[in-house]
């Protein structure tokens, strides 16, 4: 009989089952501000097994989101709630994290979900400008250098400040430009991270080029600069191609303050086998301005003048030393950098 009653309990004690039964294994957050801090919401269960349950691990996809709920020995029927953190400073938009929950019977894998409406210092770090209806991490796509026959990625990160969900798209795109959004609804408050690609060919003109694309929000279109340099592989460049050579490596205004428009030039010098354009210039400087027309080009084996000129009215620095960019096709060196150096 006594042996009887040991197989008894024996067999009850291997088929005894512990099981904790979630309310729900997502829990809302809701709208929080970054600006009240740590957000703490619960998750609600019950052990509907017939054994204790002991909870010995939480493990969470983001050191955003955090739990020091261990617990052991959870009767059968017993109730409980395990508090969840989530830390939204410096994380504004939508979230949805993971926490993986090790216990004695099992592991289970829960969810929280929610909307951080970013404090007006984040607004300002994070999403410094704006395009329509959004604060944006960028107001341009700046690809710099882009080797011939390869492409370039930006992404700029974008906010909905207002009240109405925006749906996106583009328009007016280049062809060797594409552009995405991931995700194109966005509903207030929430993230999205715009995606744009500049794809070079090897037919395509070397040196600075610069286009534009319509961002599309709720159909109205805010335009986005595109700017790039197009430049041969290295030890790969064209036979014939331009060759720019700079005479000098200043742009020199000598007593700048004496004159009412005081003018000066640099001479470049086409050492290639084709046309040398020069595009652009690009200058710290808000008073300086190019007199020659540009572009211009410059035949192989020729020399040309670019005349510049300063307007003392502009110009707030007793002494200058800034940087000029002065854009070309050559496809080895497209951008030259030089400086603009005077005195009053």
């Amino acid at each position: 009989m006594k042996r009887i009653v040991s197989m008894l309990v024996l067999l009850l004690s291997l088929t005894a089952v512990a099981e904790l039964r979630w309310e729900a294994t997502t829990v809302d957050f809701g709208t929080i501000r970054e600006d009240e801090g740590r957000a703490t919401r619960h998750f609600h269960f019950r052990n509907v097994g017939d054994s204790a349950v002991d909870i010995t691990r939480i493990r969470t996809s983001c050191g955003c989101t955090s739990s020091d709920y261990v617990r052991h020995g959870i009767q059968p029927g017993e109730a409980d709630s395990m508090p969840i953190h989530y830390n939204p400073i410096g994380r504004p938009g939508s979230f949805n994290k993971l926490i993986h929950l090790t216990a004695s019977d099992s592991t289970y894998t829960l969810h929280i979900v929610g909307n951080v409406i970013p404090s007006e210092v984040t607004l300002a770090d994070r999403f410094p400008h704006s395009i329509g209806a959004l604060r944006t991490s960028a107001n341009a796509a700046l690809f710099g250098d882009v080797i011939s026959g390869r492409s370039r990625s930006a992404r700029i990160s974008a906010y909905n400040i207002s009240n109405d969900t925006l749906v996106l798209d583009f328009d007016k795109l280049p062809a060797m430009c594409s552009a995405s959004a991931s995700p194109d609804t966005i509903p207030p408050g929430n993230t999205t991270s715009i995606a744009i690609t500049f794809r070079t060919t090897p037919a395509m003109e070397f040196g600075w080029q610069s286009h534009s694309i319509d961002l599309i929000q709720n159909g109205k279109a805010f335009p986005i600069n595109i700017t790039a340099t197009v430049k041969a592989a290295p030890g790969e460049c064209p036979d014939n191609a331009p060759a720019a050579e700079l005479a000098d490596d200043k742009i020199i205004f000598a007593d700048f303050g004496s004159q009412k428009h005081p003018k000066t030039t640099i001479v470049i010098r086409n050492s290639g086998g084709s046309p040398l354009v020069v595009k652009h210039f690009a200058s710290e400087d808000a008073a300086l301005a190019a007199s020659t027309t540009l572009p211009t080009v410059i035949e192989p084996g020729k020399s040309a003048k670019i005349q510049f000129t300063l307007d003392p009215l502009k110009e707030t620095d007793s002494i200058i030393n800034k940087e000029v960019i002065i854009y070309t096709n050559d496809p080895v060196k497209p951008n030259r950098t030089i400086r603009l150096v005077g005195n009053k």
